[in-house]
């Protein structure tokens, strides 16, 4: 028992094969044993904020080092052993300042890729739905998306000048996104998307439209729309 949770786990290691087997669940604030961390894990931890704890299950195998008197090399022959698998679920938390009422997800991690096959994130006005696989010695990474969240909750995320933007328009209904996007952590100028995006009565620096559908791309900093249409009182008409 720690931190107002608990930590429950079990261990079961080979001798002769070395192969380590192990599962365990927890639900104590993981933010108060930041200081046992990586400046990496740290780091990364610091994005996300919770009043109740993530619950998180798991169970995995790694293979521990030869029994010699080395200092045995963790990161080059243990962690590409490693496989892991579980679920988590966190109510009421924030990732970089967006709030979200629930997150749940599925988790795999082997051969240095980490999958999160069915990520859902529910809001008051919707919901996000992510498949991600992030690969740690490439760094690519790539996401399948399904969105009915307002836009605007991601405004912390932002540059002031794309906060900017959002300022401009005003949902009666939340828009609704399908796509991908891939790249390579660190490199923004790697990144891409491809997506189909609807609008249903919006507002555009105060001009007021009935819907708007597209297609867009997104590749070496440069966004392309693909046969946008736009629906107002006046018709329909199709955006150059």
């Amino acid at each position: 028992r720690l931190y107002s949770g608990t930590l429950n786990g079990e261990a079961r290691l080979e001798a002769s094969t070395r192969q380590l087997e192990f599962s365990g669940s927890s639900d104590f604030d993981l933010q108060r044993i930041s200081p046992l961390l990586t400046e990496k894990s740290r780091d990364w931890l610091s994005q996300y904020s919770w009043i109740t704890p993530p619950r998180v299950q798991a169970e995995g195998t790694l293979m521990l080092p030869e029994w010699t008197n080395r200092h045995p090399d963790w990161r080059g022959d243990v962690k590409p052993t490693v496989q892991l698998r579980g679920h988590f679920h966190l109510e009421n938390g924030t990732f970089r300042k967006v709030p979200a009422s629930t997150a749940d997800s599925h988790f795999h991690y082997s051969n240095e890729v980490w999958r999160l096959p069915d990520l859902v994130v529910r809001r008051p006005e919707g919901r996000l739905e992510l498949a991600l696989e992030s690969n740690e010695r490439t760094r690519d990474y790539y996401f399948r998306i399904h969105s009915t969240i307002d836009v605007r909750a991601l405004r912390p995320l932002l540059e002031p000048n794309q906060q900017r933007v959002l300022d401009l328009i005003a949902f009666t209904r939340p828009p609704t996104l399908d796509g991908e996007a891939w790249g390579r952590w660190y490199e923004p100028g790697r990144m891409g998307i491809r997506a189909h995006a609807a609008l249903d009565h919006f507002t555009l620096r105060g001009e007021s439209a009935e819907a708007f559908q597209a297609d867009l791309e997104y590749t070496n900093r440069y966004l392309t729309l693909i046969e946008p249409r736009l629906v107002r009182d006046q018709g329909t008409q199709r955006l150059a």
